[in-house]
């Protein structure tokens, strides 16, 4: 399916272990005691504005704080409109509202990320890299200044199930599509100017677009991101839910 090439595309950056940290001890679902996470410094961090959008209206705005950890999790702190902390880990999201003291915690599927996070994520590993071994490249043009490579992903009886478009210029991967055999376009990313952190080329604009059958846009999402710089030392606690407040599930 689409959805495992996205998957492919996100898990990759979820589970790269970015420094000799290690990963933290993962607790049980809506657990009555859930073990704080582990603390890890931090590869990055950025201000961010996030506008969500069904159509090509106008959405809903976000601003906060994100950070990508050495363990390859990330946190995100929202200030506005309601305060929250999201740390997404390899295997699970973790929500807290701080001033409701109500927290939530989801596994995720296959170690694919939530769809929230997939635009962040595709904008910070390598598309081609992550793409499973059968994958073969179909195609690839310069045009310009502009490399455009596309990738066809076969299943296990050889058809090809989803096409992926990457483009690049010198700064990076700027644009990467991903379509079904109709060549459809399910998803599809656009990456603004990157600033390199260290082994990372983050990009500052990221605009994200989901469709539905027929074409049909069905999600939006436009992150910002300001103040990017990289950081040392130890991070601080994120989604870190107080031993009283009982876990709730949540299904992602």
């Amino acid at each position: 399916s689409i959805a495992r090439v996205v998957g492919w595309l996100t898990v990759t950056v979820v589970a790269m272990p970015w420094a000799a940290a290690k990963p933290p001890a993962q607790a049980a679902v809506a657990s009555a005691r859930p073990v704080r996470p582990a603390k890890a410094p931090p590869v990055f961090a950025a201000n961010f504005k996030l506008e969500v959008a069904a159509s090509e209206a106008p959405g809903d705005h976000s601003a906060g704080r994100l950070s990508m950890r050495a363990d390859g999790s990330t946190c995100v702190r929202v200030d506005s409109p309601i305060e929250q902390e999201l740390l997404l880990e390899r295997e699970r999201l973790t929500i807290w509202y701080p001033k409701r003291r109500v927290a939530l915690r989801g596994q995720s599927h296959g170690g694919r990320p939530p769809v929230l996070f997939e635009a962040l994520l595709a904008g910070l590993g390598d598309p081609a890299g992550t793409l499973p071994p059968n994958a073969r490249l179909a195609a690839r043009e310069r045009k310009g200044a502009t490399l455009e490579t596309r990738w066809e992903v076969p299943d296990q009886s050889g058809r090809v199930f989803a096409v992926l478009v990457i483009r690049e210029s010198r700064g990076g991967v700027t644009s990467l599509e991903v379509a079904d055999s109709a060549g459809k376009v399910q998803r599809s990313f656009a990456f603004g100017k990157r600033r390199r952190l260290g082994r990372l080329r983050v990009p500052e604009r990221i605009e994200a677009r989901f469709f539905g059958p027929k074409a049909t846009l069905t999600r939006r999402e436009v992150w910002q991101l300001k103040d990017l710089s990289a950081v040392a030392g130890t991070a601080a606690p994120c989604a870190a839910v107080p031993a009283d407040v009982k876990v709730q599930e949540l299904a992602l």
